[in-house]
Protein backbone atom coordinates (compact mmCIF):
# COMPACT_ATOMS: atom_id res chain seq x y z
CA UNK A 1 0.00 0.00 0.00
CA UNK A 2 1.15 3.56 -0.66
CA UNK A 3 0.79 4.53 2.99
CA UNK A 4 3.17 1.70 3.96
CA UNK A 5 5.79 2.81 1.47
CA UNK A 6 5.91 6.50 2.37
CA UNK A 7 8.61 7.14 4.95
CA UNK A 8 9.78 3.50 5.01
CA UNK A 9 13.39 2.41 4.60
CA UNK A 10 14.03 0.84 1.19
CA UNK A 11 15.92 -2.11 2.68
CA UNK A 12 12.92 -3.05 4.84
CA UNK A 13 10.60 -2.96 1.82
CA UNK A 14 12.89 -4.85 -0.56
CA UNK A 15 15.00 -7.11 1.62
CA UNK A 16 12.71 -7.43 4.62
CA UNK A 17 15.54 -6.63 7.03
CA UNK A 18 16.13 -4.08 9.75
CA UNK A 19 19.47 -2.87 8.38
CA UNK A 20 20.88 -2.23 4.93
CA UNK A 21 22.71 -5.23 3.43
CA UNK A 22 26.37 -5.06 2.48
CA UNK A 23 25.38 -5.02 -1.20
CA UNK A 24 23.12 -1.95 -0.82
CA UNK A 25 23.40 0.20 -3.97
CA UNK A 26 22.11 3.30 -2.19
CA UNK A 27 24.94 3.11 0.35
CA UNK A 28 27.48 2.63 -2.42
CA UNK A 29 26.15 5.64 -4.32
CA UNK A 30 26.33 7.80 -1.19
CA UNK A 31 29.96 6.69 -0.71
CA UNK A 32 31.17 7.01 -4.30
CA UNK A 33 28.82 9.64 -5.68
CA UNK A 34 28.45 7.53 -8.82
CA UNK A 35 25.37 6.08 -10.52
CA UNK A 36 25.10 2.34 -9.95
CA UNK A 37 22.93 -0.11 -11.89
CA UNK A 38 22.64 -3.89 -11.66
CA UNK A 39 20.22 -6.82 -11.89
CA UNK A 40 19.34 -8.77 -8.76
CA UNK A 41 17.04 -11.62 -7.79
CA UNK A 42 15.28 -10.87 -4.52
CA UNK A 43 14.31 -13.81 -2.31
CA UNK A 44 12.12 -11.59 -0.12
CA UNK A 45 9.95 -10.71 -3.14
CA UNK A 46 9.12 -14.23 -4.39
CA UNK A 47 12.52 -14.61 -6.10
CA UNK A 48 11.58 -12.02 -8.70
CA UNK A 49 14.22 -10.27 -10.80
CA UNK A 50 14.73 -6.50 -10.70
CA UNK A 51 16.75 -3.96 -12.63
CA UNK A 52 18.03 -1.70 -9.83
CA UNK A 53 19.23 1.87 -10.42
CA UNK A 54 20.68 4.22 -7.79
CA UNK A 55 21.34 7.72 -9.15
CA UNK A 56 22.83 10.50 -6.97
CA UNK A 57 21.52 14.06 -6.71
CA UNK A 58 24.33 16.39 -5.69
CA UNK A 59 24.51 19.84 -4.15
CA UNK A 60 26.37 22.72 -5.78
CA UNK A 61 29.36 21.68 -3.70
CA UNK A 62 29.29 18.20 -5.25
CA UNK A 63 28.00 16.43 -2.14
CA UNK A 64 25.38 13.70 -2.53
CA UNK A 65 22.23 14.92 -0.82
CA UNK A 66 19.57 12.58 -2.26
CA UNK A 67 19.34 9.29 -4.15
CA UNK A 68 16.88 8.38 -6.88
CA UNK A 69 16.38 4.65 -6.32
CA UNK A 70 14.45 2.82 -9.04
CA UNK A 71 13.49 -0.88 -9.08
CA UNK A 72 12.04 -2.24 -12.31
CA UNK A 73 10.55 -5.76 -12.34
CA UNK A 74 12.25 -7.71 -15.16
CA UNK A 75 11.14 -11.21 -14.14
CA UNK A 76 9.24 -11.79 -17.40
CA UNK A 77 12.30 -10.78 -19.43
CA UNK A 78 14.56 -13.08 -17.41
CA UNK A 79 12.19 -16.02 -17.88
CA UNK A 80 12.10 -15.31 -21.62
CA UNK A 81 15.92 -15.29 -21.69
CA UNK A 82 16.05 -18.60 -19.80
CA UNK A 83 13.54 -20.09 -22.25
CA UNK A 84 15.61 -18.87 -25.21
CA UNK A 85 18.76 -20.32 -23.66
CA UNK A 86 17.06 -23.69 -23.10
CA UNK A 87 15.73 -23.61 -26.67
CA UNK A 88 19.20 -22.81 -27.99
CA UNK A 89 20.65 -25.69 -26.01
CA UNK A 90 18.04 -28.07 -27.43
CA UNK A 91 18.74 -26.80 -30.94
CA UNK A 92 22.48 -27.36 -30.48
CA UNK A 93 21.76 -30.87 -29.23
CA UNK A 94 19.54 -31.60 -32.24
CA UNK A 95 22.24 -30.31 -34.57
CA UNK A 96 24.72 -32.60 -32.86
CA UNK A 97 22.37 -35.56 -33.31
CA UNK A 98 21.80 -34.60 -36.95
CA UNK A 99 25.57 -34.63 -37.49
CA UNK A 100 25.79 -38.06 -35.86
CA UNK A 101 22.95 -39.21 -38.10
CA UNK A 102 24.83 -38.08 -41.20
CA UNK A 103 27.96 -39.86 -39.98
CA UNK A 104 25.97 -43.02 -39.23
CA UNK A 105 24.46 -42.97 -42.72
CA UNK A 106 27.91 -43.25 -44.27
CA UNK A 107 29.24 -45.62 -41.63
CA UNK A 108 26.37 -48.04 -42.25
CA UNK A 109 27.55 -48.65 -45.83
CA UNK A 110 31.28 -48.42 -45.19
CA UNK A 111 31.44 -50.62 -42.09
CA UNK A 112 28.53 -53.08 -42.19
CA UNK A 113 29.59 -55.05 -45.26
CA UNK A 114 33.26 -55.61 -44.34
CA UNK A 115 32.45 -56.32 -40.70
CA UNK A 116 29.92 -58.96 -41.73
CA UNK A 117 32.57 -60.54 -43.95
CA UNK A 118 35.06 -60.60 -41.07
CA UNK A 119 32.44 -62.09 -38.80
CA UNK A 120 31.42 -64.81 -41.26
CA UNK A 121 35.00 -65.86 -42.10
CA UNK A 122 35.92 -65.93 -38.40
CA UNK A 123 32.91 -68.15 -37.74
CA UNK A 124 33.96 -70.51 -40.56
CA UNK A 125 37.47 -70.73 -39.08
CA UNK A 126 35.99 -71.39 -35.65
CA UNK A 127 33.71 -74.13 -36.97
CA UNK A 128 36.63 -75.91 -38.65
CA UNK A 129 39.08 -75.54 -35.75
CA UNK A 130 39.78 -78.05 -33.06
CA UNK A 131 37.74 -77.29 -29.96
CA UNK A 132 39.88 -75.72 -27.23
CA UNK A 133 42.72 -74.75 -29.58
CA UNK A 134 44.20 -71.28 -29.82
CA UNK A 135 42.73 -70.83 -33.30
CA UNK A 136 39.25 -71.66 -31.98
CA UNK A 137 39.71 -69.25 -29.08
CA UNK A 138 41.01 -66.38 -31.23
CA UNK A 139 38.40 -66.83 -33.97
CA UNK A 140 35.61 -66.87 -31.38
CA UNK A 141 36.96 -63.60 -29.97
CA UNK A 142 36.97 -62.09 -33.47
CA UNK A 143 33.30 -63.06 -33.85
CA UNK A 144 32.41 -61.46 -30.50
CA UNK A 145 34.30 -58.24 -31.25
CA UNK A 146 32.82 -58.05 -34.76
CA UNK A 147 29.34 -58.39 -33.29
CA UNK A 148 30.19 -55.55 -30.92
CA UNK A 149 31.19 -53.26 -33.80
CA UNK A 150 28.05 -54.20 -35.76
CA UNK A 151 25.94 -53.49 -32.67
CA UNK A 152 27.52 -50.06 -32.20
CA UNK A 153 26.79 -49.19 -35.84
CA UNK A 154 23.21 -50.37 -35.36
CA UNK A 155 22.87 -48.02 -32.41
CA UNK A 156 24.27 -45.10 -34.40
CA UNK A 157 21.87 -45.85 -37.24
CA UNK A 158 18.96 -45.37 -34.87
CA UNK A 159 19.74 -41.65 -34.94
CA UNK A 160 19.92 -41.50 -38.73
CA UNK A 161 16.59 -43.31 -39.17
CA UNK A 162 18.12 -45.22 -42.07
CA UNK A 163 16.67 -48.59 -41.14
CA UNK A 164 13.14 -49.26 -42.36
CA UNK A 165 12.56 -52.65 -40.76
CA UNK A 166 9.06 -54.06 -41.03
CA UNK A 167 7.10 -54.83 -37.89
CA UNK A 168 6.18 -58.46 -37.33
CA UNK A 169 4.48 -60.48 -34.61
CA UNK A 170 7.23 -61.86 -32.38
CA UNK A 171 7.08 -64.31 -29.47
CA UNK A 172 8.59 -62.48 -26.50
CA UNK A 173 10.33 -65.53 -25.03
CA UNK A 174 12.22 -66.15 -28.30
CA UNK A 175 13.00 -62.44 -28.55
CA UNK A 176 14.50 -62.45 -25.07
CA UNK A 177 16.57 -65.56 -25.75
CA UNK A 178 18.02 -63.99 -28.89
CA UNK A 179 18.96 -60.86 -26.92
CA UNK A 180 20.73 -62.97 -24.30
CA UNK A 181 22.69 -64.98 -26.86
CA UNK A 182 25.49 -62.45 -27.63
CA UNK A 183 26.17 -61.70 -23.94
CA UNK A 184 25.62 -65.13 -22.38
CA UNK A 185 29.32 -66.02 -22.51
CA UNK A 186 30.14 -62.77 -20.71
CA UNK A 187 27.51 -63.52 -18.06
CA UNK A 188 28.93 -67.00 -17.49
CA UNK A 189 32.52 -65.73 -17.39
CA UNK A 190 31.58 -63.21 -14.68
CA UNK A 191 29.48 -65.76 -12.74
CA UNK A 192 26.24 -63.83 -13.26
CA UNK A 193 23.01 -65.80 -13.01
CA UNK A 194 20.18 -64.79 -15.36
CA UNK A 195 16.57 -65.62 -14.46
CA UNK A 196 13.67 -65.03 -16.84
CA UNK A 197 9.99 -65.14 -15.90
CA UNK A 198 7.82 -65.17 -19.01
CA UNK A 199 4.22 -66.47 -18.77
CA UNK A 200 3.33 -69.04 -21.42
CA UNK A 201 0.08 -67.35 -22.48
CA UNK A 202 1.52 -63.96 -23.47
CA UNK A 203 0.38 -62.56 -26.83
CA UNK A 204 2.91 -61.91 -29.58
CA UNK A 205 4.46 -58.45 -29.73
CA UNK A 206 4.16 -56.50 -32.98
CA UNK A 207 7.55 -54.82 -33.35
CA UNK A 208 10.73 -54.27 -35.32
CA UNK A 209 12.45 -57.35 -33.97
CA UNK A 210 16.08 -56.23 -34.47
CA UNK A 211 15.41 -52.90 -32.78
CA UNK A 212 13.69 -54.45 -29.75
CA UNK A 213 16.51 -56.98 -29.48
CA UNK A 214 18.99 -54.08 -29.52
CA UNK A 215 17.04 -52.32 -26.77
CA UNK A 216 17.03 -55.44 -24.58
CA UNK A 217 20.78 -55.97 -25.07
CA UNK A 218 21.43 -52.42 -23.83
CA UNK A 219 19.40 -53.02 -20.65
CA UNK A 220 21.04 -56.40 -20.04
CA UNK A 221 24.49 -54.87 -20.65
CA UNK A 222 23.83 -52.18 -18.05
CA UNK A 223 22.63 -54.71 -15.49
CA UNK A 224 25.71 -56.89 -16.09
CA UNK A 225 28.11 -53.96 -15.77
CA UNK A 226 26.44 -52.79 -12.55
CA UNK A 227 26.87 -56.25 -11.01
CA UNK A 228 30.50 -56.56 -12.10
CA UNK A 229 31.25 -53.11 -10.64
CA UNK A 230 29.74 -54.03 -7.27
CA UNK A 231 30.77 -57.70 -7.10
CA UNK A 232 34.12 -58.35 -8.87
CA UNK A 233 33.98 -61.95 -7.58
CA UNK A 234 31.18 -64.49 -7.16
CA UNK A 235 28.29 -63.40 -4.94
CA UNK A 236 24.80 -64.65 -4.08
CA UNK A 237 23.25 -61.37 -5.31
CA UNK A 238 25.11 -61.43 -8.61
CA UNK A 239 22.01 -62.09 -10.68
CA UNK A 240 19.72 -60.45 -13.23
CA UNK A 241 15.96 -60.96 -13.16
CA UNK A 242 13.93 -60.38 -16.32
CA UNK A 243 10.14 -60.48 -16.04
CA UNK A 244 7.45 -59.95 -18.66
CA UNK A 245 3.79 -59.28 -17.85
CA UNK A 246 0.77 -58.08 -19.77
CA UNK A 247 -0.72 -54.84 -18.42
CA UNK A 248 -3.45 -52.40 -19.36
CA UNK A 249 -2.19 -48.85 -19.92
CA UNK A 250 -4.92 -46.25 -20.47
CA UNK A 251 -7.15 -48.88 -22.05
CA UNK A 252 -4.39 -50.24 -24.33
CA UNK A 253 -2.98 -53.76 -24.01
CA UNK A 254 0.77 -53.57 -23.36
CA UNK A 255 3.68 -55.76 -22.38
CA UNK A 256 5.96 -54.62 -19.55
CA UNK A 257 9.49 -56.01 -19.68
CA UNK A 258 11.47 -55.42 -16.48
CA UNK A 259 15.22 -55.90 -16.04
CA UNK A 260 16.40 -55.92 -12.41
CA UNK A 261 19.90 -56.09 -10.99
CA UNK A 262 21.34 -55.88 -7.47
CA UNK A 263 24.20 -53.56 -8.33
CA UNK A 264 24.98 -50.31 -6.55
CA UNK A 265 21.87 -48.43 -7.71
CA UNK A 266 21.72 -45.12 -9.58
CA UNK A 267 22.32 -41.81 -7.77
CA UNK A 268 19.87 -38.91 -8.15
CA UNK A 269 22.30 -36.77 -10.19
CA UNK A 270 22.95 -39.61 -12.62
CA UNK A 271 19.31 -40.74 -12.66
CA UNK A 272 18.11 -37.46 -14.15
CA UNK A 273 20.55 -37.73 -17.08
CA UNK A 274 20.88 -41.42 -17.94
CA UNK A 275 18.70 -41.16 -21.04
CA UNK A 276 20.58 -38.14 -22.44
CA UNK A 277 22.59 -38.83 -25.61
CA UNK A 278 26.37 -38.90 -25.00
CA UNK A 279 25.98 -38.99 -21.20
CA UNK A 280 27.93 -41.84 -19.63
CA UNK A 281 29.54 -42.73 -16.33
CA UNK A 282 31.79 -45.34 -17.98
CA UNK A 283 35.28 -44.65 -19.23
CA UNK A 284 35.17 -47.15 -22.07
CA UNK A 285 32.88 -49.57 -23.81
CA UNK A 286 32.28 -52.92 -22.16
CA UNK A 287 30.35 -55.60 -23.99
CA UNK A 288 28.03 -55.48 -26.97
CA UNK A 289 26.59 -52.14 -27.89
CA UNK A 290 27.30 -48.46 -27.72
CA UNK A 291 28.10 -48.70 -24.05
CA UNK A 292 30.65 -46.26 -22.70
CA UNK A 293 29.78 -43.80 -25.46
CA UNK A 294 26.64 -42.46 -23.80
CA UNK A 295 24.41 -43.79 -26.59
CA UNK A 296 23.07 -47.04 -25.10
CA UNK A 297 20.09 -45.88 -23.04
CA UNK A 298 19.26 -42.96 -25.31
CA UNK A 299 19.07 -45.38 -28.25
CA UNK A 300 16.98 -47.79 -26.17
CA UNK A 301 14.53 -45.04 -25.22
CA UNK A 302 14.25 -43.91 -28.85
CA UNK A 303 13.44 -47.48 -29.89
CA UNK A 304 10.74 -47.77 -27.22
CA UNK A 305 9.22 -44.42 -28.25
CA UNK A 306 9.27 -45.43 -31.92
CA UNK A 307 7.03 -48.33 -30.88
CA UNK A 308 4.66 -46.08 -28.94
CA UNK A 309 6.14 -47.10 -25.60
CA UNK A 310 8.57 -45.80 -23.02
CA UNK A 311 11.29 -46.81 -20.54
CA UNK A 312 11.26 -45.87 -16.85
CA UNK A 313 13.69 -46.57 -14.04
CA UNK A 314 13.37 -47.10 -10.30
CA UNK A 315 16.31 -47.63 -7.98
CA UNK A 316 17.44 -47.83 -4.40
CA UNK A 317 21.01 -46.78 -3.73
CA UNK A 318 23.16 -49.71 -2.64
CA UNK A 319 20.35 -52.21 -3.25
CA UNK A 320 18.92 -52.57 -6.77
CA UNK A 321 17.89 -50.96 -10.05
CA UNK A 322 14.92 -51.84 -12.27
CA UNK A 323 14.29 -50.68 -15.82
CA UNK A 324 10.72 -51.09 -17.04
CA UNK A 325 9.97 -51.14 -20.77
CA UNK A 326 6.30 -50.55 -21.61
CA UNK A 327 5.35 -51.49 -25.19
CA UNK A 328 1.91 -51.61 -26.85
CA UNK A 329 1.23 -55.16 -28.05
CA UNK A 330 0.09 -53.80 -31.42
CA UNK A 331 2.20 -50.78 -32.37
CA UNK A 332 1.21 -50.88 -36.04
CA UNK A 333 1.66 -54.08 -38.04
CA UNK A 334 3.26 -53.56 -41.43
CA UNK A 335 3.37 -57.26 -42.35
CA UNK A 336 1.44 -60.34 -41.28
CA UNK A 337 4.56 -62.51 -41.11
CA UNK A 338 5.03 -64.19 -37.72
CA UNK A 339 8.44 -64.72 -36.17
CA UNK A 340 9.23 -66.85 -33.17
CA UNK A 341 12.57 -65.18 -32.51
CA UNK A 342 15.50 -63.49 -34.17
Amino acid sequence: KGTEVIGAECFSLVHGGSTAPASCLTCRTFETGETVQTEVQEANLDNRWFDVLACPIKSSAGKVTHIVHILRDITARKKAEEWKQALRKRLNQQQKLAAIGTLAHGAAHEINNPINGIMNYAQLINDQSEKGSEIAEFSAEIVVESERVASIVLGMMSFSQEQKELRVAVEVEGLLESALMPIRDSLDANEIVIETVVPANLPSLCCQRRQIKRMLIVLLDNARDALIARYPDAHANKSILVTVVQVDQDGEACLRISVEDHGGGVGPDTGTRIFEPFFTTKERAVGAGAVGRGLGLSVALNIARDHGGTITMETEIGEWTRFHVLLPIDSGTETKETEGGI
